[in-house]
Formats: structure tokens, sequence, C-alpha cells
């Protein structure tokens, strides 16, 4: 599998004379890892994903797939898939139909219709009309239509959209799938839970800026709690502030974020604090998410 990065450099869109949808956005997307690109409704996220896939032309910066414009690619549909709408299929025309139109209109092989249907699951539907498909169903369907052409990079919006728990269980089953096979794979979604699970990468972008990006471990594990008990920790309060963490609680029982375990148990040594208790909690991906967002939106 051909190694195909996604890469955003200094990005800006804007409409008119509002202020920009995505603002001097830069991330990269690695090939065989998942990147969960995250957002609040309205951030830049869809704005984003269509300069990615040329359906518009950012007003600066850079949005390339394998080191080119997607206009620039000899072939994109071979180099990229993308899902960005499942209602643009002909209702009347069943879901083999939609296939073997795309793989005449790609160059593609016919004979990977079939074998694609089975592969996304939709072996037993492939004779019924698009306008008869669930929403899940519809969603396999862009899938295999993004993926007919054995592109080594998927770029989804929303991909979770319409399935069931046992649907969203075989997406992430999908889509490891397909990183582990050298694909860089792009997914924006609004399923925190589900990307704590799937990911392993995020972006995550708020008013159209970047405000973190990473490994999702990284991301996470910044906003990790250190719960510390003992006697007296009044001296530990200053200790954690003068390194650069905070604390919330009693002197008895205290809650330490910005540090991990262990500088929290060194600083308790330097100032000899009898420790009764010292544990992690790790945060959620929706916490971080929660509080890196809503910390912009309260600036003035």
């Amino acid at each position: 599998m051909t190694s195909v990065p996604i890469e955003v450099n200094g990005l800006t869109k804007q409409f008119g004379h509002q202020d920009p949808a995505v603002a001097e956005l830069s991330f990269r997307v690695a090939p065989g890892r998942i990147t969960g690109f995250l957002g609040p409704n309205g951030a830049g996220k869809t704005t984003t994903l269509r300069c990615l896939v040329g359906l518009m032309r950012p007003t600066s910066g850079e949005a390339l797939i394998a080191g080119r414009r997607y206009a620039d690619l000899p072939r994109p549909t071979t180099v990229v898939g993308a899902v960005l709408d499942v209602e643009g299929f002909n209702p009347a025309r069943t879901a083999r139909e939609h296939l073997l139109i795309r793989a005449y209109a790609g160059g593609i092989d016919r004979a990977q219709v079939d074998p694609m249907l089975d592969f996304v699951g939709l072996s037993d539907a492939k004779d019924r009309k698009a306008g008869q498909l669930s929403l899940g169903m519809s969603q396999r369907l862009a899938l295999a239509v993004a993926l007919l052409a054995d592109p080594p990079a998927l770029i989804l919006d929303e991909p979770a959209n319409g399935l069931d728990p046992a649907g969203i269980a075989w997406l992430r089953t999908f889509l490891r799938g397909l990183a582990d096979e050298g694909r860089t794979v792009l997914v924006s979604s609004h399923q925190l839970a589900e990307m704590r699970q799937t990911v392993d990468d995020v972006v995550i972008i708020d008013r159209g800026r970047l405000v973190r990006a990473g490994p999702l471990g990284d991301v996470v594990g910044t906003a990790s709690v250190v719960h510390v008990t003992g006697p007296d920790l009044t001296a530990l309060v200053g200790a954690v502030a003068a390194a650069g963490g905070s604390t919330q609680g009693s002197a008895t029982d205290l809650a330490v974020t910005g540090l991990t375990p262990e500088q929290v148990g060194h600083l308790a040594w330097q100032h000899h604090l009898e420790i009764h208790g010292l544990r992690a909690q790790a945060a959620e991906l929706e916490d971080v998410f929660l509080t890196l967002t809503s910390d912009r939106r309260a600036d003035p």
C-alpha cells in the first residue's frame, strides 16, 4: 500500500466579509493511523474537508493529499476516497447499479463491484434500490463507492450516522482494518465516546482554528486527574501551582490536574508530606474536548 499523507498547511477559508470559517489551520494525518477530526458545530470541519477534496478553493494556504491539491491528482479516486454526503444516490438505482456506474466512470474493473458490496456488508441488499436503503445501509454504500478504486487514503464525514450499535462496532473494526493495511484514515465525527475507542490521533478545532492535535493518549493524558489523600496536604497546593498544575479539594483530599502521578509523588516527597493514597484517573475524550472548546468560547 502506497504511503499517502494528508496535510493542511495554513489553510484559511473566508466567505465574504464574515469571520473566516477556517483560519490558518495546519495539521497532518499520518498513513497507517486513524485520525479523528473533532470540533463543535460550525467549527470549520466540513469546510476543511471540502477544501481537501476540491469542492472549495481555499482563500489561502494549502490542503494536500500525497503532496498535491486534489485537482492536481491525475486520477484522484485512486488516491483518496471521500464520503461527505450520503444523500446523492439516485433512489431508482440499486446499490449494485450505483457501483457499476462508478466503476465504468472510473475505468475500474466491474469484477470489483460484487466483492466490494460483500466487503461493506451489502451483499444481501445489492439489488435493493437506493431509495429503499436505510441511512445505515446508505452509509455502507457510500463507503463502497469511496473504496472501489482501492485508494490509500480515506476521508469520512460522520460515517457512523444512522448506524445501530452493531453497525458502529462493525465500522470501528472496518476502519481499523483499513489503517492496518497502511491507509490514511481521516474521520470527522460528533460521537466522542466512539472516537475514543476508534482513533489513534485527534485534531480538535474550534472557530476554524486548531486548539489541540496529537496522539489520543497524549491529548487525553494531559487532562488526567491525580487524586491524593493524606493528613495534611496544605503544602502540596502551593508546590503543585509552582510546578504548573492546579488543585481542587481540601487539605486532606486533593484532585491535581496538569501533572503526572510521578510528579505529584515527587513533590510530596520533597515537602516531606505523608501520603495515604495516590491514584490517577484518566480523563475522557469528551472532558478534554469540552474543556478545550468551552475555554475558547469563554474568551471575549
